[in-house]
């Protein structure tokens, strides 16, 4: 048995080695690039400062923000951290899709099984099947809607 397990230990090592190369490191530019490309709103962090706006562009070592304020400049040579605003429609729409596909399962499931009077084997799993599939599309939906309404911040740089 420990023969068997011996044959396979390169592999595993160089399988499980391969996970824990260390990644190359990202600049400020790079990291905000796709954000830039968008306008996202953005919150730097410069020596203890914050700053919120909207990334109207970047480039020559420097990022130009709307903010409430009016347009700014900042050197990105002098930011910590840099956050970017996203929504939570993903989120919600996964929560939403399985708390509505369960409920509705179980709801539709149950009705369906004592609604019925004649040939009822298996009507309950397949009412919970289809009630399973209306409950997610609709929690989805519901789900996504509302995770759109919530902000968060997300890390961008350091990585």
């Amino acid at each position: 048995m420990i023969r068997w397990f011996a044959g396979w230990g390169p592999l595993a090592a160089l399988l499980l080695g391969a996970g824990v190369a260390p990644l190359a490191a990202q600049s400020l530019d790079q990291a905000l690039a796709p954000d830039a490309a968008r306008h996202s709103v953005v919150r730097l962090r410069l020596q203890g400062a914050r700053l919120t706006g909207r990334l109207m562009a970047l480039g020559g070592g420097a990022a130009r923000l709307e903010t409430a304020s009016g347009e700014r400049s900042i050197a990105l040579g002098q930011v910590d951290s840099a956050w970017a605003r996203q929504r939570s429609t993903r989120t919600g729409a996964i929560v939403g899709a399985i708390t509505g596909g369960v409920g509705t399962a179980i709801f539709v499931g149950l009705l369906a099984s004592g609604l019925c009077e004649s040939d009822c084997e298996n009507i309950g799993l397949e009412g919970g099947a289809v009630g399973f599939g209306i409950g997610a599309v609709g929690g989805a939906l519901v789900g996504a809607a509302i995770g759109a309404a919530i902000p968060r911040w997300r890390l961008r740089f350091p990585l």
